[in-house]
């Protein structure tokens, strides 16, 4: 993942582990690195907060394979560090390998990521095994360098949540291919 704002390039760069590298590019001729974090997993998309705080999104990593959706706040106003991180095991988000899926509502200061659940684990339930999936969005803001005011909304018809939208109170959210659309008042 690449994000330009101004004169910096935040970059990350490997798999597994997330090293977030802030790059001064004033003179382009002499990039210079002003600073690095490291951190487990690794952001495919970096969204920007404010000017001192960085969104990554992107897998959340165990013992080196992808189980499921990272968050991970960046504080870039200085030598970079993260102020906050949350994992999601068995979530998906297409957000995770297409940017157009996240939606930020600059009014309310909302991030909403539309996502699907395979929990891939049976559960025994009456003797009939099943696997629980389910899609949402889970919406939050990020204030003060922490991830808050996170609600996971599920949806009732859906499988899969691909992209969602506010229309005044209510978020859509909308499922894939033949899905129907589900909605909730926010």
């Amino acid at each position: 993942a690449v994000r330009y704002v101004k004169n910096t390039a935040y970059v990350i760069t490997y798999k597994n582990t997330d090293p977030l590298f802030v790059i001064d590019l004033k003179n382009p001729k002499k990039p210079k690195i002003k600073g690095s974090v490291k951190i487990s997993g690794f952001s495919t998309m970096l969204a920007p907060v404010d000017e001192n705080t960085l969104l990554g999104i992107g897998y959340h990593t165990t013992d080196g394979e992808e189980d499921g959706l990272k968050l991970a706040v960046f504080d870039v106003s200085g030598s970079p560090k993260v102020t906050d991180k949350k994992s999601f095991t068995s979530y998906y988000s297409e957000v995770m390998d297409d940017p157009k899926a996240l939606l930020v509502n600059e009014k309310r200061g909302v991030f909403s990521i539309p996502y699907e659940h395979n929990d891939n684990k049976y559960i025994a339930y009456s003797a009939i095994d099943f696997i629980e999936d389910y899609g949402g969005v889970l919406n939050f803001k990020v204030k003060d360098g922490k991830i808050s005011e996170l609600r996971d909304i599920r949806s009732e018809k859906l499988e899969g949540v691909y992209r969602c939208v506010y229309i005044g109170d209510t978020i859509y959210m909308l499922g894939d291919y033949d899905e129907i659309i589900d909605c909730v008042k926010y």
